[in-house]
């Protein structure tokens, strides 16, 4: 069994080879929200400081996206099909983790995203070899006796060991091996390799595949009922990411007549769209189980603001976070802050109407904007300069916070002027981080409401049951 120290080394060199991600590591370890210890020195240390299971995921998301950039471009492999397909799988797989409360969706989630990436280092290796012998297999078994014949070697049994050559302390590559085996073979495995291979059947599946369905019931107790649901919802799911994300992938992207050779302008293009793809399939894994860690959070408002803080260092480097939340009776807009420096933002409540605040615009038009572009129109309220003078910050952006078609609030990152072009090149990802986080905090106001309501209750019959007895003691 590997030591910690072990984990994170292994960690810590694929990391190093995503810049952008080991920037975004270095960032987040050294802010106060991490406890900002002074001798830390080393890329290692600065993990630690950041928890193994939140860097194993960013980990593993890198590791995709270092094999998914590296594909060969070739525009005969049909990426953006190989990618919705791989995303529904991982979709399910999260789906199905919650509905069994397996402890660990964010890992189930990426086990998904992992279950055949041996395609890609296949197509990488052995790219017109693997294109004739894939070019008519009539399903992944065929695929796989073809992979083996040919080869020597099948994309589950190449997937796990890239996944266990990250050596991340996981089921994962187990998980990978095992997901196109017979369900009785996988009937007594651990929870992980159960849940992918269900996850996969799925994928496949269509309402009136039994077969399919019947993997669920054998494996997992879900009734016929729950898978067919579970497809539409993370077909549905993937469909939105796809949409939010303005990327087509689970459409075909077409090939060229057989013998024909793509002009090297056209294979730039697909190079340059491959990389794009790439780096935003990375942020999907990444936004999804960094979203996935806020709602497993302990059950308090302050613990779930926390985690969206912490997520929002990583993943879009925001340093300088506050939040305003919605008054569900009143509409009102009460400030919050985590940072004692900012303890006078708790103070600030902004009324619910056009024209008093940026922030309240933003939320009625429900569209993200900034300070700095309201303020071209020389409509800035004092509202607004207090709150960028709280946040000692030149201006803000601000991001509503919307629950299916309920406001929850908004939270603003203090900005420079000359920061805004970069938060806006993330706007997608950064709305549909918001969107998964405005529905924990809708979860969060839902269970206070019921607990708040019960503790009520409880109070008003004891109070009865005291008055019942004062009345018969004195009768």
């Amino acid at each position: 069994m590997q030591s910690q120290r072990d984990i994170v080394r292994v960690i810590a060199e694929i990391i190093n080879k995503d810049t952008a991600l080991s920037s975004k590591v270095i960032g987040a370890s050294s802010s106060v929200l991490f406890g900002k210890p002074n001798n830390i020195t080393t890329f290692e240390q600065k993990l630690i400081t950041l928890g193994l299971d939140m860097v194993r995921t960013i980990a593993i998301s890198s590791s995709v996206y270092q094999v998914f950039s590296n594909v060969s471009s070739s525009p005969e492999f049909d990426l953006k099909s190989f990618w919705g397909r791989s995303l529904t799988s991982a979709t399910l797989a999260k789906l199905i983790a919650q509905e069994t409360a397996y402890p660990h969706p964010e890992e189930a989630y990426l086990t998904g995203l992992l279950l055949d990436v041996g395609q890609l280092v296949l197509w990488t290796n052995f790219p017109k070899q693997y294109a004739t012998l894939s070019a008519d297999a009539v399903d992944d078994l065929q695929l796989m006796q073809r992979e083996t014949e040919e080869i020597g070697r099948n994309h589950c049994e190449v997937g796990a060991w890239l996944a266990g050559s990250w050596h991340l302390n996981s089921f994962m590559a187990d998980a990978v091996l095992y997901h196109h085996e017979p369900a009785a073979r996988v009937a007594d495995a651990h929870p992980l390799i159960r849940i992918a291979h269900v996850a996969n059947s799925l994928s496949l599946a269509n309402p009136s595949d039994e077969e399919r369905l019947a993997d669920g019931v054998a494996l997992l107790g879900i009734t016929l009922e729950d898978p067919t649901g579970m497809i539409a919802m993370a077909r549905e799911l993937v469909a939105k990411i796809a949409q939010s994300l303005e990327i087509e992938i689970d459409t075909g992207t077409g090939g060229m007549e057989d013998g024909a050779t793509p002009e090297k302008p056209d294979r730039d293009r697909f190079r340059q769209k491959r990389m794009q793809l790439a780096l935003e399939v990375r942020d999907i894994a990444l936004v999804d189980s960094f979203a996935l860690g806020v709602a497993a959070v302990s059950p308090s408002l302050d613990g779930i603001l926390l985690a969206i803080q912490r997520s929002l260092h990583i993943l879009f480097g925001f340093h300088n976070v506050i939040f305003f939340l919605r008054d569900r009776e009143s509409g009102t807009l009460h400030g919050k802050s985590l940072a004692w420096q900012q303890k006078l933002v708790n103070e600030m409540a902004i009324p619910p109407k056009k024209g008093s605040s940026v922030i309240a615009d933003v939320l009625l038009t429900r569209l993200a904007g900034s300070s700095f572009t309201f303020g071209e129109g020389g409509a800035l309220t004092v509202l607004d300069d207090q709150v960028a003078r709280l946040m000692q910050a030149e201006g803000f952006y601000c991001q509503p916070l919307v629950a299916q078609d309920t406001v929850v609030g908004a939270m603003l990152f203090g900005l420079a002027r000359v920061q805004l072009p970069q938060v806006e090149k993330q706007r997608k990802p950064i709305s549909m981080f918001a969107q998964q986080a405005a529905q924990t905090l809708a979860a969060w106001h839902v269970a206070n409401e019921q607990v708040r309501r019960i503790e009520f209750e409880a109070m008003s019959a004891s109070r009865a049951k005291a008055r019942q007895i004062v009345h018969e003691a004195n009768a």
